[in-house]
């Protein structure tokens, strides 16, 4: 009896063991909160801009260990800025390391102050693509997730002078940014850590301009050899700073476009009937001595000031 007893209790102990770590797991569901990916072809140079804003889940402490992962076979990768962004600050650039990992380069860093991040880099999808007469030029963008995502937001915005564009999958939502470019926006949720995602996109562009010519290039961020990211002191150049505007304003947006699909349907309003109102100056009168209010309608008595529906004089 003693033994049925004793292997009942470390059953017991095993269940509730188990139901503790599965609440653990569900408190620390998601590392990262929100995270938004825009992907910009021809936007400020002739190859594709992929551009990230994370924030971490409240749980997470710092310091943190920032990962982003870039596709192996993405050609020529050209690491622009990899920054933690205080609240209320500017971007502070770090130091960054980079490895293989399953087919992707890992770009990591050390976040010691912020819970925001940030990260982007250039690669070239179009120097190996035969050059045709009519323009016909494609890409593939893979993204893959460094850890659990809450939500996740990717926009493939589209080149101008840039026609027949289309992306396979197909966009849950098309929006117009600030520059009147068309952004298409695609929204996860509950991204588990490394899942891929991939999508497809080509076009007809004739014109070798880009979207947003480099007013000041000279300013445009460095990359030391060795992989060392420049200090968040460095000058960012006007071009840089309207990339990160237009990357919160499109954070910004897809955000506004996910809380109205899933926003809750309003309660149905019942309209009460009002009665007509008569003339200031139709005060008639009832043989049996009543008047009408002139503003609501009602008959009241004729030897009273005040309307009692509406409180108006009559």
């Amino acid at each position: 009896m003693r033994a049925l007893r004793l292997s009942g209790m470390i059953a017991l102990l095993a269940a509730l063991s188990l139901q503790s770590l599965s609440g653990a797991a569900v408190a620390a569901e998601h590392v990262i909160e929100e995270m938004s990916v825009s992907v910009m072809p021809e936007y400020d140079d002739p190859r594709v801009l992929a551009v990230f804003q994370a924030k971490l889940a409240d749980d997470v402490e710092l310091p943190y260990t920032a990962e982003f992962l870039v596709p192996a076979d993405a050609k020529d990768p050209e690491i622009g800025m990899a920054c933690e962004v205080p609240e209320g600050g500017g971007h502070v650039c770090k130091p960054y390391q980079t490895t293989d990992k399953d087919g992707f380069r890992s770009v990591s860093y050390q976040a010691t102050q912020a819970k925001n991040l940030f990260f982007e880099y250039y690669w070239d999808p179009f120097s190996e693509q035969a050059a045709t007469a009519n323009g016909q030029k494609s890409f593939k963008y893979e993204f893959k997730a460094p850890e659990s995502v809450k939500t996740l937001m990717i926009g493939v915005q589209q080149p101008l002078k840039a026609e027949e564009f289309e992306l396979t999958p197909a966009p849950d939502e098309t929006v117009r940014d600030s520059e009147g470019m068309n952004v298409n926006t695609f929204t996860y949720s509950d991204v588990k850590k490394d899942q891929v995602i991939t999508i497809n996109a080509s076009y007809v562009k004739t014109d070798p301009a880009v979207s947003k010519p480099r007013n000041n290039p000279s300013t445009l961020p460095v990359v030391a050899a060795g992989g060392q990211a420049l200090t968040g002191g460095a000058d960012q150049g006007p071009l840089r700073q309207e990339i990160l505007l237009f990357a919160g304003v499109f954070l910004a947006a897809i955000t506004a476009v996910f809380v109205w699909r899933f926003r809750p349907s309003p309660a149905p309003v019942i309209a009460r009937p009002v009665a007509k109102a008569k003339a200031k100056d139709d005060r008639r009168t009832t043989a049996a001595g009543t008047k009408f209010c002139s503003s609501c309608g009602r008959p009241v008595a004729s030897n009273v000031k005040f309307c009692s529906e509406c409180g108006d004089a009559v």
